[in-house]
């Protein structure tokens, strides 16, 4: 572990192949020096990320005062670390203290993926950068870089906007973190980013083949290219970056209720899979449970719009099927055909024209998809503000405001 002195949520392993955060205060830092750090894997990129980290860490701390003397930033892949930290405003005493700490968070990282955390006792924020052998938010043509970047914007999410740490809304966190992440890598790479359109497809295939909803975030990307068409994302500040996130993350992240039912309408993707040995087979269960109008089996609502971010991308051709790609879509290699995945022929044809039918009407209806329609719409009746309102009744009891 080497030091740089240009320049955290508890967090740790994160084996659903997402990036995280653990809220977790519960630990002895003099116990965890004493870890041996294990054997670390391959790296998936050539040479190294240290000078395009340095500049992320300082400019990190410069646009977010909260960082300023407690910021600890660690490249498990790399074993080097940066950081911002006063020893006066934590709870490091000399730069030793801060070493073995880098350590102790190469070993928790180890195994899994990146993760941020914030560690009250000691007065610090954290961020374990540890590159997974797939990518999440950028294309394998892309370098590298891209695909880092994704990820420190993500952790740094956790660390800096509004309800991405901590919250007891199940998924919100990673919602507000993702958004976030996605908003910073425009910022920086323009139209070159990619990250919408992977990190959309991404989040939504995983939870269509494991049903885990904590790092679903698909609803509040997809938001995202709307909002896009109206805002200047470049002239965004750094604290107009982070409120934006939080505010699309809390009117796009679903209720635990709606993720379960959902799940349960797509377990039969991942049986069908592991029983045929068959992707294609496994995709045409996805193709039939996103499509059904059984309004008494389903949600059919959130199951469309889940299910076809899950798809599209098989559909246009666009997934190949290398070994990268197999570890992102089963966790190993599951064949030695690393061709592109292609569905031909008059049944995926028809996929193909039912998804778009489809969309046409999600665009028209919204939130009525597939709900019965008034022949002749209403007319909206305007609010009459000139109406006195009643008299509130007599208070009794408890209320909110007190009483009277």
């Amino acid at each position: 572990m080497t030091g740089d002195h240009k320049h955290g949520l508890y967090a740790g392993h994160d084996h659903s192949h997402g990036y995280g955060y653990r809220d977790d205060d519960r630990f002895d830092p003099r116990q965890r020096y004493r870890q041996p750090v294990r054997e670390r894997a391959p790296l998936p990129y050539e040479g190294s990320l240290k000078a395009v980290f340095n500049a992320a860490v300082n400019e990190a701390v410069e646009q977010y005062p909260v960082l300023k003397g407690r910021f600890l930033f660690v490249n498990a892949g790399e074993l080097t670390m940066q950081h911002d930290i006063d020893p006066r405003r934590t709870g490091f005493r000399d730069e030793r203290d801060i070493q073995q700490f880098a350590g102790q968070m190469v070993q928790e990282a180890q195994g899994g993926s990146a993760f941020a955390t914030k560690i009250q006792e000691l007065g610090v924020h954290v961020m374990t950068y540890n590159p997974l052998p797939f990518r999440l938010f950028t294309t394998q043509d892309q370098p590298y870089e891209m695909e880092a970047m994704a990820t420190f914007y993500h952790e740094l999410g956790h660390l800096v906007a509004p309800a991405a740490f901590g919250s007891p809304t199940e998924g919100l966190a990673e919602n507000v973190a993702d958004v976030f992440g996605i908003l910073r890598h425009i910022q920086k790479y323009g139209d070159e980013s990619k990250a919408i359109e992977m990190g959309s497809w991404g989040r939504a295939w995983r939870f269509v083949l494991t049903g885990q909803g904590d790092h679903f975030t698909t609803l509040s990307i997809d938001a995202m290219p709307k909002l896009l068409e109206k805002l200047d994302v470049q002239a965004l500040t750094p604290a107009e970056t982070a409120a934006l996130s939080a505010r699309v993350a809390l009117q796009n992240t679903p209720h635990m209720e709606v993720m379960a039912t959902v799940a349960r309408n797509f377990r039969d993707v991942q049986k069908t899979i592991a029983q045929t040995r068959s992707l294609s087979k496994g995709l045409k269960a996805l193709a039939e449970i996103t499509l059904s109008d059984d309004h008494e089996k389903s949600e059919t609502y959130f199951t469309f719009r889940i299910g076809s971010s899950a798809l599209q991308r098989f559909l246009d051709g666009k997934v190949n099927f290398d070994v990268e790609t197999q570890k992102m879509l089963f966790g190993e290699r599951v064949s030695n055909d690393t061709g592109p995945i292609k569905l031909e022929g008059e049944y995926w044809d028809g996929v193909r024209q039912r998804m778009a039918d489809r969309r046409a009407q999600l665009d028209k209806e919204g939130v009525l998809l597939g709900m019965p329609h008034l022949k002749e719409p209403r007319a909206p009746q305007a609010a009459n503000t000139n109406v006195e309102p009643p008299k509130p009744p007599k208070k009794s009891g408890w209320s909110l405001f007190g009483n009277d």
